[in-house]
């Protein structure tokens, strides 16, 4: 079985290391329409029209940090007829009862009783999802956030790291949570709320959480798809940049 990360930036090299460390599959290759790179890291790139050479089954997951590029790629991918990976740290706690969809990728994390995490998520580490929570599919958790039991999150929902979302809320799809907010309230979708408590200061109506100037690849918005390092660290400096204004406007 052949592992296909799509996308081979910051994050598609921290799911190269977390694949790796699983085991489970023969070869990991990168899949990346932008980057001119042959080789990252060890694993070879590949252009998307060129992995129906590769010899063996494939399957993708998607490491991007855009949720609406997520869902462009996810669908791309599905379109292909191709299957998807999950891809999950063995240090999760995941209940018996809790329900992940295809193509996710879970580093560790806690999912409680009855959790549900819709298709080609993304959590990343630390964070701890309530009973009976429901993700919606391409949304993407960052490190350290908690998000209670019932609540509701919508598809393509962006929620930066140490962010609270008390129980029972619901998140309307699009919406952006700003890192360390703490949120009491319901978030209708596109908002961008930050600040403790959560208010809403504008509208994800671009549906983009990155504002930097990315590489474009196949018409998607900021898909984070090139390795150069100086766009790779000018995206992680305009997205921290961009949540520490959204704290100091909502402050």
């Amino acid at each position: 079985m052949i592992l296909a990360i799509y996308c081979a930036g910051g994050l598609g090299r921290e799911v190269l290391e977390l694949a790796r460390a699983i085991g489970k599959w023969e070869q990991i290759v990168f899949v990346d329409d932008v980057t001119d790179r042959a080789e990252i890291y060890g694993a070879h790139v590949y252009r998307f029209d060129d992995v129906s050479s590769l010899c063996g089954q494939v399957e993708f997951v998607i490491a991007n940090g855009e949720p609406a590029a997520r869902k462009t790629l996810y669908m791309k991918v599905k379109s292909s007829g191709y299957p998807f990976a999950s891809v999950v740290h063995p240090a999760c706690n995941i209940s018996e009862t809790a329900q992940t969809g295809q193509g996710c990728i879970l580093f560790p994390c806690r999912l409680y009783l009855s959790a549900y995490i819709g298709n080609n998520v993304l959590i990343e580490g630390g964070v701890n999802i309530g009973y009976d929570a429901v993700i919606g599919s391409h949304s993407l958790v960052n490190s350290m956030a908690f998000i209670g039991g019932y609540a509701w999150i919508g598809e393509r929902v962006y929620i930066a790291p140490g962010a609270l979302l008390r129980d029972r809320i619901s998140v309307g799809d699009d919406a952006i949570v700003g890192m360390g907010a703490v949120v009491v309230r319901n978030v209708a979708a596109e908002a961008v709320v930050a600040g403790n408590p959560a208010k809403e200061i504008g509208k994800n109506m671009e549906k983009k959480v990155f504002k930097g100037h990315f590489h474009n690849e196949g018409g998607v918005t900021g898909n984070q798809c090139s390795l150069s390092p100086r766009h790779d660290g000018s995206r992680r400096n305009a997205a921290w940049m961009n949540a520490a204004i959204c704290l100091l406007c909502a402050a």
